[in-house]
């Protein structure tokens, strides 16, 4: 397994790397310090997993984004001093597979990268209640109401499709993007629809406006 770490911090960094090659043995971990190297590293390698600080020089959400342009299937983590209650949400929508706060204690880190290899979504427990109960309340006006957020229904290629759609792409540029026939993003797009219960794209990216 090849994994990339990308933070500012070097001291921080060295440490990051001794506890992910002590959590999954054999792994290849390289590192870079900007997001610019970073991107550089990704198109000349293939990572199974990515676990960026996204509050450095450059980066943010749109690091994130930036990441999933160049390496669409790549696993995210976002491993960050930033406060999660107001970016975890917004990063897993802009293509990160979990978020976790540096304040959290260390064996939380490696459940957060144990989920994310294993193709789920890692929120805080708390956050994740949290945020589905907003959604509730600006939806329904209750808290009471059935809800369930993209990140828990949809399957990872579902919300590449799902994002892409929003960002304008047609499904054939869709399918262009990501090597795979037409007929299978079809069956994508139409899957998620189904389970995010929206008829169009205007509808979708309304209802994950709400969410967001």
């Amino acid at each position: 397994m090849k994994i990339l770490l990308i933070d500012p911090h070097p001291v921080l960094l060295s440490g990051l790397k001794q506890e992910v090659k002590r959590y999954i043995s054999g792994a290849r971990v390289l590192q870079a310090f900007q997001i610019s190297e970073g991107i550089e590293m990704i198109k000349k390698n293939i990572f199974d997993l990515i676990i960026i600080e996204i509050g450095l020089k450059g980066g943010g959400l749109e690091a994130i984004k930036r990441i999933k342009t160049v390496s669409p299937s790549v696993k995210i983590l976002v491993y960050s001093a930033l406060d999660e209650a107001v970016y975890a949400l917004s990063a897993v929508f802009s293509g990160a597979n979990g978020f976790l706060s540096k304040e959290r204690a260390k064996d939380e880190l490696k459940v957060a990268i144990m989920t994310v290899i294993d193709s789920q979504t890692y929120l805080d427990g708390a956050l994740r209640e949290s945020v589905v109960s907003k959604a509730m309340w600006k939806m329904t006006g209750s808290f009471a109401a059935p809800f369930q957020s993209p990140f828990q229904v949809l399957s990872r290629r579902e919300q590449i499709v799902m994002r892409l759609l929003i960002e304008g792409y047609k499904v054939g540029e869709i399918a262009v993007k990501l090597e795979i026939k037409e007929s299978t993003v079809s069956s994508f797009k139409s899957n998620l629809f189904k389970k995010l219960q929206v008829a169009s794209v205007v509808e979708l990216a309304k209802k994950i406006e709400i969410l967001n």
